[in-house]
């Protein structure tokens, strides 16, 4: 049985009036009973089964340089436009000889979760790569793609059918240094997906240092080896695939860092997307928007710079979500072994640090955490947390015979508001879950309604983990596109699910140095499928949409109730 047109305008007023299109706020979530995680593997690696040989080469040679230890880029995204997702995969390998670098990969989905290699995709990029970001450049609604490498980044523009062109040069997107993460988003609302890029040092062999372990061996040094810090980029989308360097006149380039991890959404709760950037052993920054495409960083103020002792932290992965069901983002930075992790509460105006309460820094702790991922893998209407870790210093105690960096990744199932258990071999035995681990897709692969994962391995197989956790409800999939067809990143969803009031964000850049898909998963529990949801896109419409027939729900702007004009949050 379906709502009514009255029905639903009737429920929009509702709506409006008890949480308006700026969301709920201070509502109190019910606190089911935590259930046992249990031991049975709720991620599997089938990469082979499945087609996908790629082997990540990180290029070590020896001389143990630190831009080796940061490959690993992931993107989800469906190239050809056909409904399921695809794979790109990015490629470093040497770091003299580009001519033998083997380049980026492109993997073709067959609709059931089975890949083929794609020849001459146009986005076999032979730079050295570090990270891929997915969104719609041009506004023509198929996907396009940003690499970024150490030296010149790469932008490809989406021709659908799973083929890309090289519009680099005439993009004006001409970056030639140490990229790390990066992220479309429409930042000033006018329709233009924007471009952040994170730099991390200014490097060559020049630069490089030589730095040894306790036993007298070379490894690779920390980061305040180097004194070069680099400028992060912020560039205004033109339109027609034109940017516009703003980097400098927004402000966002005034502080420059060792940056590796972002994540865009609003923070503050102004209608406006922020900007996290995690630092490596430098005060992480909150870009609050001012508007008018200005930013100033208010990560000090708000108590998410550095840590509860005072001191800066190896700053990887960035994930945000709305955990506690207020209506605001709380955040995650992941650091390097013998550091908690920055699990911050979102209070309004100040972030309160949960990393010891929740369990999370106890539980990952011993282990250096790159890419670090919040979804709801088994259902129960509670977001779990996957955590991709690798060393990137030597320690005695060595965990793989192949590799001593190598560690074992983590999954963490919520079991209550701020608090998570580890669920025991949940990718399976040792000789396929233990390695150095980087980036983490998120998508549904194989159609099958559940988050799968793919996750890159130095100089080893990328693992393509199919979700088989043992399902406590059901779930749904909101597919929410701009006008002209691409993802509306920015758009923010609001709706309610037994009893709870969700805000999901649609965002593709997540984690370390990866895309996940845009798409919106929730998990049922024991709750009824919702009947309606409220989108807010970039340019502040607000739209009541009836979620009929069967997930996934594709949802575009015109389509719902409304538009609607968004109030500005106070």
């Amino acid at each position: 049985m379906t709502l009514s047109s009255l029905t639903v305008r009737v429920l929009c007023a509702a709506l409006l009036t008890a949480i308006g299109c700026s969301g709920p706020k201070n509502m109190t979530p019910s606190e089911p009973e935590a259930a046992k995680t249990g031991s049975e593997a709720w991620l599997v690696d089938e990469a082979a089964l499945r087609g996908v040989d790629f082997l990540l080469d990180n290029g070590y040679s020896g001389r143990f340089a630190i831009p080796e230890t940061f490959p690993g880029g992931v993107a989800l995204l469906d190239a050809d436009s056909d409904g399921d997702l695809d794979l790109y995969l990015v490629q470093a390998g040497s770091l003299d000889d580009e001519g033998a670098r083997s380049g980026n990969r492109l993997y073709r989905n067959d609709g059931h979760g089975f890949f083929d290699v794609v020849e001459f995709s146009g986005a076999e990029d032979t730079g050295w790569g570090i990270a891929a970001a997915t969104g719609d450049a041009d506004g023509d609604g198929i996907i396009d793609l940003y690499v970024s490498n150490l030296g010149a980044d790469r932008l490809f523009r989406g021709l659908g059918d799973c083929r890309f062109e090289d519009v680099t040069v005439e993009s004006g997107l001409n970056l030639d240094g140490f990229s790390t993460g990066a992220g479309f988003a429409d930042l000033d609302g006018d329709g233009d997906q924007d471009l952040v890029v994170l730099n991390y040092i200014i490097w060559s062999w020049a630069h490089e240092a030589e730095c040894y372990n306790p036993q007298g061996g070379r490894d690779y040094c920390a980061p305040s080896n180097y004194a070069y810090p680099e400028s992060d980029h912020l560039f205004e989308n033109l339109g027609d695939l034109h940017f516009k360097d703003i980097s400098e006149v927004s402000g966002f380039s005034d502080l420059p860092g060792t940056a590796l991890g972002i994540a865009i959404a609003d923070i503050s709760g102004d209608s406006l997307p922020d900007i996290v950037v995690s630092n490596d052993r430098m005060p992480d920054r909150l870009w609050l928007n001012q508007g008018g495409l200005r930013f100033f960083d208010e990560a000090l103020l708000r108590n998410s710079a550095i840590g509860l002792n005072g001191k800066v932290r190896a700053g990887m992965g960035v994930d945000l979500a709305d955990l506690d069901h207020d209506d605001d983002l709380d955040q995650l930075v992941v650091h390097i072994a013998g550091e908690a992790d920055a699990f911050l509460r979102n209070d309004g105006s100040w972030f309160s640090d949960q990393s010891a309460v929740s369990g999370v820094g106890s539980y990952s702790r011993p282990r250096t955490r790159f890419s670090a991922n919040f979804a709801d893998f088994d259902h129960d209407g509670r977001l779990d947390l996957m955590i991709a870790t690798g060393r990137v210093e030597w320690k005695p105690e060595r965990l793989s015979e192949t590799d001593i960096y190598a560690e074992p990744n983590l999954l963490l199932r919520g079991v209550a508001p701020w608090r998570f258990e580890p669920v025991e071999q949940a990718f399976g035995p040792p000789e396929t879950r233990i390695r150095s681990a980087r980036g983490i897709a998120l998508g549904d692969i194989d159609g099958d309604g559940d988050l799968d994962a793919v996750v890159s391995n130095h100089n080893e197989r990328v693992s393509v983990l199919i979700n088989q956790a043992p399902k406590r409800g059901e779930s749904i999939i909101i597919d929410i596109r701009g006008s002209s067809g691409g993802p509306a990143l920015g758009a923010v969803a609001r709706l309610e699910v037994g009893g709870q009031n969700l805000r999901l964000d649609v965002r593709t850049t997540r984690g370390f140095a990866s895309a996940s898909d845009h798409r919106l998963h929730i998990g049922l529990g024991d709750a009824e499928a919702p009947r309606s949801v409220e989108v807010t896109f970039s340019n502040q419409d607000c739209e009541v949409f009836e979620l009929e027939g069967e997930s996934p729900f594709l949802l575009k702007p015109g389509s719902g109730l409304g538009p609607f004009s968004a109030p500005v949050v106070q």
